[in-house]
């Protein structure tokens, strides 16, 4: 089932609860999981720093195959 189907699916099965108490739980795992998912400020801060350096042109990338080959002629 696809991520649509699936919210969809769960809307109906909430539309049907009746029980407060189940209500309040699913309210908080909802919350604690999007909350589980923020960045913190230091996080962003970086995030935005590379953002802005990747496209400047600042950032300089390697393929598996250049590091690899740069990690054998240093061991």
């Amino acid at each position: 089932m696809d991520i649509k189907a699936e919210k969809i699916e769960l809307m109906k099965l909430l539309l049907d609860v009746e029980n407060e108490g189940s209500l309040a739980e699913l309210r908080a795992v909802l919350i604690a999981d999007n909350e589980a998912h923020k960045l913190s400020s230091a996080q962003e801060t970086e995030l935005d720093y590379r953002l802005k350096r990747y496209e400047s042109g600042e950032t300089k990338f390697y393929s598996w195959e250049e590091v690899e080959e740069k990690l054998k002629a240093v061991l």
